[in-house]
């Protein structure tokens, strides 16, 4: 994955560090900028500001709200040692359907998706192995080909 290093001059008033985050989480979908896509930076103004309270960071208005964070930092004891200035960036989540219940309508389609893989496959599976691997296509994306499971279940 190729990083951008985004360089922002502070005032030298400011003595603050900037930290980068390195790592993401594996549990969050991969994310993917979007070069037509919004670049809006969003700063967390207060302490306990929520999110739908948060500002967008302009030209226009990058002084004053770097300012106010500052200010705000000044308020509690010690904070300004370890001061930092926290941009937050909202990329918009993948809508995966991944996994689809398995209705009566997709095992029907499922049930014959199945069938025709495996009279194309020449494969020999026992009833309840057609069974297992037709609510197994059931439950995964219309579009998604067809896979026979190989897992002990299978067996």
């Amino acid at each position: 994955m190729q990083r951008e290093r985004l360089t922002v001059a502070f005032p030298q008033h400011f003595r603050c560090h900037i930290t980068t985050k390195t790592t993401i989480a594996d549990y969050h979908a991969d994310a993917s900028w979007d070069p037509e896509g919004p670049k809006e930076v969003y700063v967390k103004v207060a302490a306990n500001t929520t999110q739908d309270k948060y500002v967008k960071l302009t030209l226009l208005n990058y002084n004053d709200l770097v300012r106010q964070v500052w200010d705000n930092a000044i308020k509690v004891r010690n904070v300004q040692a370890s001061f930092t200035l926290l941009l937050f960036i909202y990329v918009e989540k993948d809508t995966s359907t991944a996994i689809r219940r398995a209705t009566s309508n997709n095992l029907v389609t499922a049930a014959n998706r199945v069938a025709e893989y495996i009279e194309d496959q020449s494969l020999l599976l026992g009833p309840l192995q057609t069974d297992y691997a037709t609510i197994v296509t059931a439950r995964l994306p219309p579009t998604a080909p067809v896979e026979i499971p190989s897992n002990a279940t299978m067996r």
